[in-house]
């Protein structure tokens, strides 16, 4: 089954304009009909962009994105899950000090 950009905006609840960029960097590729060059997308992009909101979710950049699954996918994707999460466990350290700065700011208030 094919999906119209409009179709698959709805279905994602994010703008054409981000499923454009998507195409635009790489990461999505869908098909062109040839009689008025639109965009269709068939089961495997719905699956693929299933994969890229969850990335972005993740904070993964679009261009990482475009990396990770267009180069060795299951190699790269494990790297990119590491340094993902190193990139939270310093988020989760500096947030943790920042707490306690607010907790004693609080205290002396």
């Amino acid at each position: 089954m094919n999906y119209k950009i409009g179709e698959v905006s709805k279905m994602f609840n994010i703008s054409k304009e981000m499923l454009r960029y998507y195409e635009k960097k790489g990461v999505l590729h869908p098909k062109r009909i040839d009689e008025n060059n639109y965009r269709v997308y068939d089961e495997m992009d719905i699956f693929l962009l299933f994969e890229i909101v969850q990335y972005q979710a993740m904070n993964f950049h679009v261009a990482d994105i475009a990396e990770m699954i267009s180069n060795n996918y299951m190699e790269n994707y494990a790297g990119y899950l590491e340094k993902y999460e190193s990139s939270l466990r310093k988020e989760i350290a500096y947030k943790m000090i920042l707490e306690r700065h607010i907790h004693e700011l609080t205290q002396r208030a």
